[in-house]
């Protein structure tokens, strides 16, 4: 697999297409990506459209977190 790296170009690309795959896993209602692009300054819906397919092929679709997994990125990051 090719090596991803956060740039500042991308950091708020990955940001958002994280919280829009959150916010659609967690909850029955959510804005339409439209309303997402727009928030996160992006030019298209077709771009967040294709970032949301690109993460969700990256994760293999898996988006639970379960409580051990957690914990463990929750200590890599505050410790």
């Amino acid at each position: 697999m090719t090596p991803l790296y956060v740039t500042s170009y991308n950091v708020y690309r990955l940001f958002l297409t994280s919280l829009l795959l959150a916010v659609k896993f967690n909850d029955d209602f959510y804005y339409a990506n439209r309303r997402y692009a727009e928030v996160g300054c992006l030019t298209s819906t077709a771009e967040l459209n294709g970032l949301e397919a690109t993460m969700l092929k990256l994760v293999d679709f898996s988006l639970y977190v379960g409580p051990e997994e957690y914990v463990c990125y929750w200590e890599l990051i505050f410790s």
